[in-house]
This record gives C-alpha cells, sequence and structure tokens, in this order.
C-alpha cells in the first residue's frame, strides 16, 4: 500500500525531513506545508523531481487553528509531522544582539514560547476534528509533551535529542566491532537510552560532565548493563544546525514505524505518551508503549527526567500546562523584562514569543 505524509514547517530540519521521506517506497504522496509560498512551491517541485511521487505544497500559518483544520479535512494524511516553531532552535545561537546572549545563559527554556504555539495549534486542530493521524513533533518535544499533556493535547511521540544519543552510541558500537573483527551491524545488542535534552550538547561534544548523575543512562542488551560511558566515546561534533542531519537520520524510523501495516521497532525517543525527556519505547501497530529495562523503573526514570528538565530552565509544569523557571533561569530573564520570567501559561506562548522578540529586534 501507498501512504500520504503531510510535513509542516519548511525550516532546516523540515527541508532535511522531507528530502529522506520523499524516498521511502510506501509514500506516494508528500505534502508540504509553510508560510513561505515561493520557497515551498518550488522546494516542492525540486523534490518531485529528486523522488518521482507527487509533492505538493500549501500555504499554512501553523498558528492559525481553522486553516490546520481544513488541511488535515482534505488532505488526509496517514502521518502528520510537525516541525514548525516561530524561530529556530538555533536562531538564539547564531544571533549576535546582546540580548540573545542574555537568553543563550538563561537556558533553553528560554525558547519555549517560540517553541509551543505551533504544536499546540496542530494538536488543538488534530482533538478538535478528532483526526486519527499519529503526530509526531520536532519542537522540543523533551517539555512541550509534558505541558501539552496537562491539556490532553500530547502528540504521539517526537524525534531527536535521546534518538540523537541512542544513534551515536551504536555508531561506537558498529567502530568497536569493527576493530574487533566483528562488523556485522546485525550482530550488534540492542541499545536503549534514557536521556534529556538537556543532556544533548555534551554527549554531541564528548565531554562528560564531572556530575555523573546528570548523564544520560545507557543500557545494552536485554538485561539492560549500563553503558553510560559510550556517549562520550566518539569524536566531538560541531553544535550547530548540522546535528540536524543526526535528527533526521535517528528520526527516520520512527516515522516508517508509525506509517500502517508496519512491523514493530524498538528504539528511543522524546516525549512519549506526553513524558517529560526521552525514553526507550516500542511502536507496534502505530502505538508507542515504553520499553524500559527491568533494571529501572518507570516512576525512577520520570522523576530522573524531571531532574534534568531543571537543566533546561524548567522548575515545574503545573497541572493546567503552566511552566515556572528556576531562579537561575528567572534572574538571566529579568535583566531583559521581568515579564519574561513569569510563569508562563501555554496558550499565552505568542505573546510572550512577542515580548521577547521585541527586544531583540532593537538596535544592539
Amino acid at each position: 500500500m501507498s501512504y500520504r505524509l503531510l510535513i509542516i514547517g519548511l525550516g532546516d530540519l523540515g527541508q532535511r525531513l522531507a528530502a529522506e521521506i520523499s524516498k521511502f517506497a510506501e509514500i506516494d504522496e508528500l505534502i508540504l506545508a509553510g508560510r513561505r509560498i515561493e520557497f515551498g512551491v518550488t522546494f516542492a517541485e525540486l523534490l518531485a523531481a529528486c523522488s518521482q511521487i507527487k509533492v505538493r505544497f500549501f500555504e499554512l500559518d501553523a498558528e492559525q487553528q481553522d486553516a490546520v483544520e481544513q488541511l488535515l479535512r482534505d488532505q488526509r494524511p496517514d502521518l502528520i509531522v510537525q516541525c514548525a516553531s516561530l524561530f529556530s532552535p538555533w536562531y538564539l545561537r547564531e544571533c549576535q544582539h546582546p540580548v540573545a546572549k542574555v537568553l543563550r545563559m538563561a537556558g533553553f527554556a528560554a525558547q519555549i514560547p517560540a517553541q509551543l504555539p505551533p504544536i499546540t495549534t496542530v494538536m488543538s486542530a488534530v482533538r478538535e476534528i478528532d483526526f486519527p493521524a499519529p503526530v509526531v513533533n520536532c519542537s522540543y518535544p523533551d517539555l512541550t509533551h509534558p505541558v501539552l499533556a496537562q491539556l490532553d493535547l500530547a502528540p504521539t511521540v517526537g524525534i531527536g535529542n535521546v534518538g540523537m544519543i541512542q544513534y551515536r552510541v551504536q555508531a561506537t558500537l558498529l567502530q568497536q566491532s569493527k576493530l574487533s573483527g566483528t562488523e556485522v551491524k546485525s550482530d550488534l545488542p540492542l541499545v536503549r537510552v534514557l536521556a534529556h535534552h538537556s543532556q544533548i550538547r555534551a554527549a554531541m561534544s564528548s565531554i562528560r560532565p564531572s556530575d555523573t548523575s546528570s548523564c544520560p543512562k545507557v543500557f545494552i542488551g536485554e538485561g539492560g548493563q549500563r553503558a553510560d560511558e559510550l556517549v562520550y566515546a566518539g569524536l566531538p561534533l560541531m553544535s550547530n544546525r548540522y546535528l540536524n542531519a543526526l535528527t533526521t537520520a535517528s528520526g527516520l524510523p520512527i516515522l516508517q514505524a508509525l506509517l500502517p501495516n508496519k512491523p514493530p521497532l524498538r528504539i528511543s525517543a522524546p516525549g512519549p505518551l506526553g513524558l517529560p525527556g526521552g525514553y526507550p519505547i516500542k511502536i507496534i501497530n502505530r502505538l508507542i508503549e515504553l520499553d524500559l529495562p527491568q533494571t529501572i523503573n518507570l516512576e525512577t526514570a520520570i522523576q530522573d527526567q524531571w531532574q534534568s528538565t531543571q537543566l533546561d530552565g524548567i522548575a515545574d509544569v503545573d497541572k493546567d500546562g503552566t511552566i515556572t523557571f528556576t531562579e537561575s533561569t528567572k534572574a538571566l530573564l529579568r535583566q531583559v523584562d521581568p515579564t519574561l520570567s513569569e510563569p508562563l501559561a501555554p496558550f499565552s506562548a505568542r505573546e510572550r514569543f512577542n515580548r521577547m522578540m521585541s527586544y531583540l529586534s532593537t538596535t544592539s
């Protein structure tokens, strides 16, 4: 059978995913949606020529719920991949404005106003029309999913972060097997990873923190033997948007497994079941279940991920989804504007984003 897949948001990650998804044998139509009409139309034309499948672009503001609902009704995708954000997660790192420097110091929590609005709208549209397709979210799923879970709006699962760490560990194991003379990929052991977005930079840089309690947890084989040191065994990678290549590679198996009539998949992914951080999971018949080893229970795993959330600058998420920042993050946000440090309700994120951008738009 052939299926139809929708990608919302055509930034760097959305483009990379689209290019790879267009090669899926089971996809006969790829739908692209975003705000940049001229780029979107020509990019769709390029992908259609490269992949020899039907690729169409639709103009869409992912913050307009009625428009999202209409697109879903009209196109009926079998899978939705949500990549839209108000700015790239790399924007603040690349921006030279002095306010951007303060926001970077405040932690990734400072970016939540840019990441939350599109996925909130998309999930509101999905729930409003009871749309059956799974939703894979690429916008800070380690935090946006537990926030949206409080509103019964959690996406199916995310990609990136813990999945990237799992792929690096697997690459290290493969390299070690080659050195030992056994380089058959299928012979490598099962790798399961428990990790949070807050740990990704150190993991990609191969810099192990002095506080090992804040490290990702790696479980090898069915027995779950710990091998956390493998996270830092590879060469350092550049911390820039080129890492989206690894997000893409580690996310593609998840997208394939969520299409109809696919075999089960065991992998690690962020934000499953509306949980904070990232976990080992199974995808069976398009449904997600956790795949924790027997050496760690769910309560401990969730507590571990909430503790790691604080390293991003998040102190708590209330029962209505309101986000409270840590004291250190609040202190830095107050340097820009005291209101930026106040608790953030999910549906107030766009207003908070506009206020933040007003400072980034001033002459430095």
